[in-house]
Order: C-alpha cells, then sequence, then structure tokens
C-alpha cells in the first residue's frame, strides 16, 4: 500500500515539475525566446542583426522659400523616398528580426513603403513629444513617430514589462533622436545585435552606419567607434548610398 502511494506521489511530483517547466510564466518564455534568437544571430557566419534602427534621411518638399529656412536639405543630404526604399536592408536583417523606423509626420505613408520594402511588416508605433514646437501645415508639429515593423519571429514584450507609447524629452541638435529611445530598444532586446541606420552618435553595444557619426566624436574615440562603423552587407559595406 505504501509503495503504491509513493509511486502515485512521484509520478505526480514529475508531471507537475514538467508542467511548470513546459508553461514557465511568459515573461520567461519570452526572455528565453530572445536569448535563443541572440545566440543564433551571432553564430552567424556574416553577421546579422535582430535589431535595425533606422532614421532615413527624408526629402519633404516644402511649399515656399521660408520653409526652406529648416529644410533638413540645409543640414545633411537628403534621399527621396523610392532611394531609401531600395537599399538592402533585408540582406542584413536576420530571419527574425524588429525595424524601429523613425518618421516625420508628412512623411509617415512614405516610411511604410519603406519598411515594407525592406521586408518588415508594420505593427506599432510610438511618439516622440517635444519640448517645443515646430512647423506644419495643419498643426505645428510637437512630435515624431517611431514606427515598430517585424519580419520572422520576434517575440514582442511580455504583458506587464511594455513602456508607454509617449516618449517625452527634450529636442537636442537637428533631426538628433531622444536617448530615450536607445533605452527602450536595449530593454526590449538586450542581447540581439543591433545596428543603427543613419547614426549620428557612436554608442556602445551598436553598430552604426551613417553620414554624421563621426564628426560628433571626440578625437580620442574616433578609432574605437571606426572599428564599430561597419555595416555588413556580406561584405559590401559599399553597397549603400551616403546618407545623413
Amino acid at each position: 500500500m505504501i509503495g503504491e502511494w509513493r509511486e502515485r506521489v512521484s509520478a505526480e511530483n514529475e508531471r507537475v515539475c514538467a508542467n511548470l517547466l513546459k508553461e514557465g510564466t511568459k515573461a520567461e518564455q519570452r526572455a528565453a525566446r530572445e536569448a535563443e534568437l541572440a545566440a543564433r544571430q551571432t553564430s552567424l557566419p556574416t553577421k546579422k542583426y535582430g535589431v535595425i534602427y533606422a532614421d532615413p534621411e527624408w526629402k519633404f518638399e516644402v511649399y515656399s522659400e521660408r520653409g526652406m529656412d529648416r529644410s533638413a536639405d540645409n543640414h545633411y543630404p537628403t534621399s527621396g523616398t523610392e532611394f531609401i526604399a531600395q537599399r538592402d536592408v533585408a540582406s542584413i536583417s536576420a530571419e527574425d528580426a524588429v525595424l524601429f523606423l523613425w518618421a516625420t509626420v508628412p512623411m509617415l505613408l512614405d516610411a511604410l513603403v519603406v519598411m515594407s520594402s525592406w521586408g518588415f511588416e508594420y505593427k506599432s508605433q510610438a511618439v516622440w513629444v517635444k519640448d517645443r514646437i515646430g512647423t506644419g501645415y495643419w498643426f505645428r508639429n510637437k512630435h515624431e513617430i517611431l514606427l515598430v515593423g517585424t519580419r520572422g519571429n520576434i517575440p514582442a514584450p511580455a504583458m506587464g514589462t511594455q513602456f508607454a507609447s509617449v516618449i517625452e524629452a527634450p529636442v537636442g541638435k537637428h533631426s538628433e533622436k531622444p536617448i530615450k529611445a536607445y533605452e527602450l530598444i536595449e530593454l526590449y532586446f538586450p542581447n540581439l545585435p543591433r545596428i543603427e541606420l543613419n547614426a549620428r552618435i557612436a554608442r556602445e553595444g551598436w553598430d552604426a552606419w551613417g553620414f554624421n557619426i563621426f564628426p560628433r566624436l571626440k578625437p580620442g574615440d574616433f578609432r574605437q567607434a571606426q572599428a564599430r562603423f561597419q555595416f555588413a552587407l556580406h561584405r559590401r559595406a559599399d553597397a549603400l548610398p551616403p546618407c545623413a
């Protein structure tokens, strides 16, 4: 009798343990999935990225000479939407990857075209609310949009860990994006390899590709940043045109 009871208890314990291992918490499952993807992606023979963060050099046609005063063309070379969409971002994107793509209000539809052309499907968005007002035709804009797109089976943040969709941060230099955006991405994806396109600063833990990254560096940081300035397009870094 006792032996039979012990066998039943042992079997029940094994069943409970198996269920716990199988189910886990959603947060643990999500963390395990993200770590698994990171290990797989960093072991590829040609590096690919699980996180793509981009702020394209959008070209926006203003309606008057007065509007040119604050035009991006006065600060860096800009490109048309078709030109940006033709960049072979898909070739450096891992099979399972996420794209964080900045868009200004008038370029929202163009940004969705670019996202699709790069091989990503739109999922969500956040807005950066600035500390000062800008220009606009229907409204004077005080925000920019951060679109989120995915490809493959990239894990969304675990329930209860998501950030609010509003990022409140002061305006920096022209086209400079808030540090909070980097921090958000790093907390969501601490292990996946990350690259910033159209980078304006060199940030630890990121590869970077962009027109304005080196002039912003301190002299002693140049060599270290240069080593990180790699855009692994199957060893064809020159395949992408210059960007802002």
